[in-house]
């Protein structure tokens, strides 16, 4: 097993920070631990440190489920849109699972995945009239449906 040293070290190696967001990462953190003259409770910058870390897998579980749908890799699109709606509720991985299935021609689990992001949320019709993934389902009365139910009040 490493040595803290010897992962502190590897942790800064891989994340190198453009000099512009230095400012902007020194007054997050800043905060984060406690400017001058502020005591933070060590279980507070613990609750905070792993909310952030939690945030950033969350969102890079996000961004590799969109690389792999762009690239036209059904199933691992699913998949990491699937987890990150068992840790989010948000609506947004299920608009995405609703577009992964779009793209693959499963209409009708994509109206699934469109009912589970309405319910965690999704409130903008123009929203999915306008997303371009899934104007293969503009035919489908459900989606259809689904679009004048969210206009209404």
């Amino acid at each position: 097993m490493p040595s803290s040293a010897t992962s502190r070290r590897n942790c800064t190696r891989t994340s190198t920070v453009p000099p512009a967001n230095k400012p902007m990462l020194l007054e997050e953190y800043g905060t984060l631990f406690g400017g001058p003259g502020e005591v933070q409770s060590k279980d507070e910058r613990n609750r905070l440190i792993y909310a952030r870390a939690f945030e950033d897998m969350r969102v890079e579980g996000i961004e590799n489920g969109q690389q792999e749908l762009e690239a036209g890799h059904f199933a691992k699109a699913e998949s990491c849109f699937e987890l990150m709606s068992q840790i989010s509720d948000d609506a947004w991985p299920f608009l995405l699972l609703a577009e992964t299935h779009a793209a693959s021609g499963d209409s009708r689990r994509a109206m699934r995945a469109l009912a589970d992001a309405v319910r965690h949320g999704l409130k903008n019709a123009e929203t999915l009239a306008s997303d371009p993934r899934l104007q293969v389902l503009k035919s489908d009365p459900a989606f259809q449906k689904l679009l004048t139910d969210l206009k209404q009040p």
